[in-house]
């Protein structure tokens, strides 16, 4: 079930000292801290922002004098000034705030995303350079994810979360979307952890929120995001920053999402497939320098039978679709909803929108594409690739427990899902060898001697199903299934049960 809650605010990493000069507002400067408040005339930009904090501000008119461009710098942190843009006439273009020109002519250019749920010409900070949805070109991939300055303990497992999409998927850092949140409100700790990210990895586009985490506050920033950066022909890889995932052919990014492609798919699902250290340790700590995967051998299903939760994530999609909190659904028509809409096209698809229009809220549905809400646009549909991916969860390593008891105050409507796994976790930090035994499959799959790949259909049906090789042999025997096919046959079997036996909460047409 979607929950709307307040959204919090968007920025990105710091821009250049030029920045200023380039965005065309000139030499002008912010005043002194503690000697000038923003005037009444301002208070519609800040309203959003901490009320106890203090800011400076100044503006410049852009060429034209169509609009006016207002920079604003929050006092007492490390935080990058932000760019507001003000129409002053009813003509005169866009606003320079929300154009880099140098960056455009180069075939980026563009702006970061305004506040989830501010006003109108609201506050935008503007990451340097980078893509915009108005950019023409070659389709692009795009990584987004969130990650919490907070969880400290986990903080080793960025180096390898990074060595992988980078190295492994040769996705590339300047259109990597990354949110970065604190639940402690620590907007100094973030702009630190936003260059750091810049200097270490090449990190162009952060957005720090200080708002208490929730799954559908961060499904807004993301479809903010995706609105300002992303066109329909991109593909977007939507992963939490424990997830590590493996296509089952193998092969990078953009070999695999090119296959996708033309054989007309545009959603990708994974499997989570949980890694676990060898004695089930849980407050083992990954180290740089050495194989996250040899770390944590063991592949179980604690999210699925702990946790309870829907392991099934859309790691991949095209720009044109949006997902549900956790990226578990897309948003659009699965096959059978899809027949319906054809025959009964106005009635069906205006109750579907109805249906997201009043689980989302007037603002937030209206950020969504055009083809979600527009009249006249058929509504969109979910092709999905028939084989799944593998996302490796390194969730169950030091820092969980902390991030559950955390989790319980700021995302209450999580609190009985995660109730029993706290409860194991305040006893012993470690999994006993019956509970391995129950909850992993330690003999069947890939030990970490073997290079790191996706599971087959096979593998993931030993895992989730707790089925013996034996037992599927003799349901490929009895349907007299051909060599050749039953891998294929596997997958739909695999695929039924994981789309349809698999209870998702959700008001909203989804896949």
């Amino acid at each position: 079930m979607l929950r709307r809650t307040a959204a919090s605010g968007l920025a990105a990493g710091r821009p250049p000292r030029t920045s200023a000069r380039r965005w065309g507002l000139g030499s002008a400067r912010p005043g002194s801290c503690g000697a000038t408040r923003p005037p009444q005339a301002a208070a519609a930009w800040t309203s959003w922002l901490p009320k106890d904090a203090e800011y400076v501000w100044s503006s410049t008119p852009c060429p034209g004098g169509g609009h006016e461009a207002i920079k604003v710098l929050p006092c007492g942190t490390e935080a990058a000034p932000l760019l507001a843009c003000r129409r002053r006439s009813a003509f005169g273009g866009r606003c320079c705030a929300d154009v880099d020109v140098d960056a455009s002519l180069a075939g980026g250019g563009g702006s970061a995303g305004a506040p989830a749920g501010a006003p109108e010409g609201s506050l935008r900070q503007r990451p340097e350079g980078g893509p915009t949805a108005a950019s023409s070109g070659p389709r692009r991939i795009f990584l987004m994810s969130s990650l919490s300055h907070d969880d400290i303990d986990q903080w080793t497992l960025i180096h390898h979360w990074f060595e992988h999409y980078q190295g492994r998927l040769h996705l590339q850092p300047e259109r990597f979307l990354l949110i970065l949140h604190s639940d402690s409100r620590n907007s100094t700790g973030l702009s630190r952890m936003a260059r750091w990210l810049r200097r270490e990895y090449g990190v162009l586009h952060t957005v720090p929120t200080i708002e208490p985490y929730t799954a559908y506050n961060h499904m807004l920033i993301k479809h903010e995001l995706l609105r300002r950066f992303v066109t329909p022909s991109d593909w977007v890889m939507q992963v939490d920053a424990d997830e590590f995932v493996f296509f089952p052919s193998g092969g990078t990014a953009a070999e695999v999402l090119d296959q996708v492609e033309q054989a007309g798919h545009n959603v990708h699902y994974a499997l989570m497939v949980d890694r676990v250290a060898a004695d089930g340790d849980v407050d083992l700590a990954p180290t740089r320098g050495s194989s996250i995967f040899k770390s944590f051998p063991l592949n179980c299903a604690l999210t699925l039978l702990i946790q309870q939760s829907d392991v099934r994530k859309a790691c991949a999609y095209r720009g044109h679709l949006r997902a549900t909190t956790g990226n578990h659904n897309v948003l659009g028509l699965n096959a059978s909803a899809a027949v319906l809409s054809r025959k009964h096209p106005v009635r069906t698809t205006r109750r579907y929108r109805r249906a997201i229009g009043e689980a989302f809220g007037d603002h937030d549905y209206n950020l969504l594409p055009e083809s979600y809400h527009k009249e006249g646009q058929p509504f969109p549909s979910i092709l999905h690739v028939g084989e799944f991916a593998t996302a490796y969860h390194f969730k169950w390593i030091r820092g969980l427990a902390q991030k559950l008891r955390r989790r319980a105050t700021t995302e209450v409507s999580t609190s009985g899902q995660y109730a029993e796994l706290r409860n194991y976790l305040d006893k012993t930090n470690r999994f006993g060898s019956d509970a391995l035994k129950r909850l992993c499959n330690l003999h069947d799959l890939p030990g970490p001697e073997v290079p790191i790949r996706a599971l087959t259909s096979l593998e993931l049906m030993m895992l989730f199903q707790n089925a013996k090789p034996e037992h599927l042999e003799n349901i490929l025997e009895q349907g007299n299934v051909p060599q050749h096919q039953r891998e294929a046959y596997i997958s739909r079997l695999l695929e039924r049960t994981m789309n349809e036996n698999i209870a998702r909460e959700s008001n909203v047409p989804t896949h």
